[in-house]
């Protein structure tokens, strides 16, 4: 449970930093925010990463969270585009059949 739980707030930390280049914390200073979690009795001293395990697992957990979020970018991407396409389509289709019925009407003219 604290594993996920010091995990959930290096999330936090992470995408607070994200947000926000100014909320963006140091190594050092997620480490002294966890250990300000112990003295509050939030989270146990043996379940604190050093300051090594909190690099690696930001640099894991960014490219992970790089990864979903170009995923998700691309799915809505695909999205539009196909719904871009759709329109097109409809509009192509649309401006093919009132050419054709102009042109029957100059044709009997």
């Amino acid at each position: 449970m604290y594993i996920k739980k010091s995990c959930s707030i290096l999330a936090r930390f992470f995408l607070a930093g994200n947000l926000r280049a100014v909320d963006r914390y140091s190594l050092e200073n997620i480490h002294v925010s966890l250990l300000e979690l112990v003295e509050e009795g939030k989270l146990t001293l043996e379940k604190i990463p050093t300051v090594k395990t909190i690099k690696g697992w930001i640099g894991r957990y960014s490219a992970s969270f790089k990864k979903t979020a170009s995923e998700q970018a691309l799915v809505e991407s695909n999205k539009e585009n196909k719904e871009n396409i759709s329109e097109t389509n409809v509009k192509r289709n649309s401006s093919q059949i009132e050419p054709r019925k102009h042109q029957k009407k100059d044709q009997n003219i």
